[in-house]
């Protein structure tokens, strides 16, 4: 899991993408994790543990409220898409309608343990610390993980970190890596984008299918994509295949990330 901070824009990640809240409240004394469903559709979990970087034993997972989706109301979908909608405005909202009209409130729904578990397998309640070896860009889409996040160099010397999302979407970010201690400094806005890109390359290119994707060749692609993109406005359904959000916009999860060497 990613952990994200109370600032950071919940339109920002893509679908199936699997986060961790840590701020603890009365409610929610050990954070939640989240999971986007659809486009305005989120499923949260409320944990009854600190997640670490291994694997949770205990048996009980969730909280004796377990969770619930959360749907975007109308009123709110266009401060949504304007990134102004977080995690902590959700549970606010969530514990507004839990106190003064219970949970009849059609932007949130009841979660029972079962269904949390299918969204929230138990392997991937963990927050493995992110390995600083710079890969090669000569790796593969396929041999990255889903959720994982992996740091890797392009042949001018460039550091980038490669988030796969899902099992068709992927975020690259430019960084400058740093010792002593470990951190980040971001130096671009973040590339999201998604198998169906392909579609639009194939018209003027023949690349590999997506899980054969060299890292070189999805730098390629993001290159094209913001060539193409600064002349031909994407229409839908190509509009949300290829989408940035600003440095402002990532610097508050990529803080939160954790090292080891």
């Amino acid at each position: 899991m990613i952990p994200i901070d109370a600032q950071t824009p919940l339109d920002v990640f893509e679908f199936d993408a699997l986060v961790y809240y840590p701020e603890s409240t009365e409610l929610f004394p050990y954070g939640v994790v989240v999971k986007r469903l659809r486009e305005f559709q989120f499923a949260i979990g409320c944990l009854n543990f600190k997640p670490m970087p291994r694997v949770p034993n205990q048996e009980e997972l969730f909280l004796k409220t377990p969770g619930f989706l959360w749907t975007c109301p109308t009123l709110l979908k266009e401060k949504f898409l304007d990134n102004q909608v977080t995690i902590r405005d959700v549970l606010s909202h969530y514990l507004q309608a839990n106190i003064e009209i219970g949970l009849i409130n059609t932007a949130f729904q009841p979660l029972n343990v079962s269904a949390l578990l299918e969204l929230f397998p138990r392997e991937l309640l963990i927050i493995p610390p992110l390995k600083t070896e710079l890969l090669e860009e000569s790796k593969t889409l396929q041999e990255v993980g889903i959720h994982e996040s992996i740091f890797f160099k392009d042949s001018y010397g460039g550091e980038w970190i490669l988030n796969r999302n899902n099992i068709s979407t992927v975020c690259l970010i430019r960084i400058a890596l740093q010792t002593d201690p470990i951190k980040l400094k971001i130096l671009s806005q973040a590339y999201i984008m998604n198998e169906m890109t392909l579609n639009l390359v194939r018209e003027n290119e023949n690349p590999d299918e997506w899980d054969q994707l060299t890292l070189r060749e999805l730098l390629e692609l993001k290159n094209w994509l913001e060539n193409y993109t600064a002349f031909h406005p994407l229409s839908k359904p190509y509009k949300d295949a290829f989408r940035t959000h600003s440095i402002e916009d990532v610097e508050a999860w990529i803080s939160m990330l954790k090292f080891s060497n």
